[in-house]
């Protein structure tokens, strides 16, 4: 229970909020808190229960979705709408980055980011709601299971290595736009490579294999990873390239085979390590790292039951040793999608066949870059949403 000083400083961060309000619904929703008894909820990203609190607003909005962000494979809450409840009653949503030392700067390093969510219940039927609401979080915890995956995200430090498990929203593999039969190949590796697990393990072999994927920037090569490991319901490992020397690739592959884990190990960027060690810039330092990382994906410490994806912007100048079979068994390029596949993505969001004709006539060249198409039919509805 929070205290009459807390719930206070809720009640005037939620005048503070109204500074920000648009719409006739928000407006609303301004005009009852500033004269009815408000009850407040805060929590933040970096807390399981946030996880529960999204479901709970995805289960109650059909339009959630349209008011969420998606960031280092998470879904956050960003933004300020309001859900009608009924019976006069209304929840006030607010969604917005802050900074771990307590600045609210995107753009800032001194700190990480994390999401906070406030949510305000307003109305004759607040306390009900507020009850539904408990019941909902404390038995939610087998669903909030089901519809995430467990991310563990190894970086190095000076004295050794850590490694911070998270639980993130599934991404279903089929909301991502591909040119061609990409999803099809890359299934159809899988599940050759699953098959041969009893082979592999009669031999003494590793059960393991790799995926490379390079092309342009946002073509989703990222953010396949967590698509990924959602279909196969297996753990998300994401490994910092920058901290890689730092890392004692024996105690983490130790780690995961002690676990008995199924995991996508993620290497994003991967040319930050393989710069080839035929440049004449490259340093001994340089050359000890990619062979420690050689060794990692096709070596004595290679992990057992994993499958390596790694992902790069530049793949003609990755070390020729990266390439070869064994340590990558499948290469794909992804690339610009074209308009018929752009369509396809535009009606994924929901939008009315006029919308999404709209927006990818906008583009004059045959080719769209995914992300950017994102970001463009993220602006058209958070622009409906406006105008409703």
């Amino acid at each position: 229970m929070k205290s009459l000083k807390e719930n206070e400083y809720m009640r005037f961060r939620g005048n503070m909020i109204m500074s920000k309000v648009e719409g006739k619904a928000l407006e609303i929703v301004a005009n009852a808190l500033r004269t009815r008894f408000t009850i407040p909820i805060k929590i933040t990203s970096n807390s399981i229960d946030y996880i529960k609190y999204v479901s709970l607003l995805k289960r109650i909005d059909k339009k959630f979705n349209k008011h969420t962000i998606e960031t280092d494979n998470r879904r956050y809450v960003d933004g300020l709408f309001v859900i009608d409840t009924g019976k006069g009653s209304w929840i006030l949503v607010y969604g917005y980055p802050e900074l771990s030392n307590g600045n609210d700067n995107r753009s800032s390093n001194d700190g990480y980011v994390f999401y906070s969510l406030e949510m305000y219940l307003v109305g004759p039927n607040s306390l009900n709601i507020l009850k539904k609401i408990k019941d909902y979080i404390n038995s939610v915890g087998n669903k909030v299971d089901a519809d995430t995956i467990t991310l563990y995200e190894i970086s190095g430090e000076s004295d050794g290595w850590t490694s911070i498990k998270s639980f993130v929203e599934r991404r279903g593999f089929d909301t991502l736009f591909f040119n061609g039969n990409i999803h099809d190949e890359i299934r159809e590796h899988i599940d050759n490579w699953e098959k041969c697990a009893d082979t592999f393990r009669e031999r003494g072999l590793t059960h393991k294999t790799g995926i490379l994927v390079y092309g342009k920037a946002g073509t989703g090569k990222s953010t396949l990873a967590r698509a990924l490991a959602s279909e196969l319901n297996y753990s998300l490992i994401s490994i910092d390239t920058s901290t890689f020397d730092n890392i004692n690739l024996i105690e983490l592959t130790n780690a995961i085979n002690n676990d008995n884990m199924k995991a996508i190990i993620f290497i994003d960027e991967i040319d930050a390590i393989f710069k080839s060690r035929d440049d004449g810039d490259t340093t001994d330092a340089q050359k000890a790292r990619v062979n420690k990382l050689l060794t990692f994906l096709d070596g004595v410490n290679s992990p057992n039951n994993c499958i390596f994806l790694a992902t790069t912007n530049y793949y003609n100048k990755l070390d020729a040793a990266v390439k070869r079979k064994g340590r990558f068994d499948k290469v794909i390029e992804l690339t610009d999608i074209n308009k018929e596949t752009a369509f396809k993505m535009c009606k994924s969001f929901g939008l009315s066949t006029e919308s999404c004709r709209k927006i990818v006539d906008e583009y004059k060249k045959d080719l769209i870059n995914p992300a950017d198409l994102q970001d463009k039919i993220i602006s058209v509805i958070r622009k409906e949403l406006a105008d409703e």
